[in-house]
């Protein structure tokens, strides 16, 4: 069992120029690095190359998670104070769960405005999140006039029309993330029919992308750090196809960190589907952890010091994961939600 991890393991120098800040013109034409955990081998291909990559028998799992327009500028009573708002989850009595930029200065049942009318009111403020409920208007109406695509902070500009579009996935369904599953960004329908044409099996799963997918890990020791809370959701369908391709002797591919971590939550230590409908996750995923269900990995780059390139190191291996990374930013790849692509290939050691 481990017991401290140091954060600064998953470090990198990561140059501003390289952090992709708009989708690429046409969605799929982007970099893949092909990296085999058994042999630390690098490849540089193409993401289209997945249609090869992938053999016939396997099972490739996406997340049909959709992102919609839930990040609102308002402002706090009488004053010209802005307050931002991340809407983050709706509770079953209609208020919201909601991230705030300058919590401090908020007050329960303050009353938040647009253009002098109220819309907002603070229920309950915690350490961290404030619970609000929309008033005089339908949520729907509300999103839809007043809101924007939450795009991440380190893109470092306002979201535009075309990220409703682009930050969401070309096969997204259900709403309910703020974050998009990126790593699925660069993957289109027509790459998906290939697969299936060939004799990939195509399953979707649920994760709804929470708040933590942006916090920062603040503490020396990764094992420290509390993982946030999501929902998923594996259909009795995906569950059969998935344990279906497992008995077979093929391999379960993961579209994503968020379907990797959906299989892991749901899978027994043979790593068959066990766990059907929706429910909660807070497994944290780190080097040390035996993975059992998920055999192959597509992921984007992620961000330095984070969760996520955590768990990729726990997948490929930390050091052939960071000798992947070094290579991908000595080759200028993009980086980040809107950029280039990694698979992890190959058994574990």
């Amino acid at each position: 069992m481990i017991i401290h991890m140091d954060i600064n393991l998953f470090n990198y120098t990561l140059p501003e120029s390289l952090i992709a800040k708009f989708p690429p013109k046409v969605r799929g034409l982007t970099r893949l690095l092909e990296v085999n955990r058994t042999t630390g081998e690098l490849r540089d291909k193409m993401y289209k190359d997945l249609i090869d990559i992938i053999p016939e028998g396997d099972v490739l799992v996406i997340n049909n998670t959709k992102v919609n327009k839930q990040r609102v500028n308002m402002i706090a009573g009488d004053s010209t104070r802005k307050i931002q708002l991340l809407f983050l989850k709706r509770n079953q009595d209609g208020s919201w769960v909601t991230k705030v930029g300058r919590l401090r200065k908020l007050k329960n049942d303050r009353i938040l405005k647009i253009d002098g009318e109220a819309y907002v009111q603070v229920v309950e403020l915690g350490l961290e999140l404030a619970r609000v409920r929309i008033i005089n208007i339908s949520e729907e109406e509300f999103f839809d006039r007043f809101g924007v695509v939450p795009i991440p902070p380190y893109m470092k500009r306002d979201s535009q029309d075309e990220d409703f579009d682009r930050y969401n996935t070309e096969f997204a369904k259900e709403y309910g993330s703020v974050a998009s599953p990126t790593a699925s960004l660069n993957m289109t329908k027509d790459y998906l029919y290939a697969l299936m044409a060939k004799g990939v099996k195509v399953c979707e799963i649920e994760l709804r992308i929470g708040w933590g997918t942006f916090a920062t890990v603040y503490e020396d020791d990764l094992t420290s750090h509390k993982i946030h809370k999501e929902t998923i959701y594996v259909s009795q369908k995906s569950a059969e196809s998935i344990n279906e391709v497992k008995y077979s002797g093929g391999k379960v591919w993961a579209l994503g960190t968020t379907v990797a971590r959906t299989l892991e939550s749901v899978s027994n230590e043979g790593g068959k589907v066990e766990l059907i409908g929706e429910m909660d996750t807070e497994i944290f995923i780190y080097p040390g952890y035996q993975w059992k269900c998920v055999d192959r990995l597509i992921t984007n780059f992620h961000v330095p010091k984070s969760t996520l390139l955590a768990m990729v190191s726990s997948f490929g291996g930390t050091k052939t994961i960071m000798n992947a990374y070094q290579h991908a930013v000595h080759n200028e790849y993009n980086f980040l939600s809107y950029g280039d692509s990694m698979v992890v290939i190959g058994e574990s050691t």
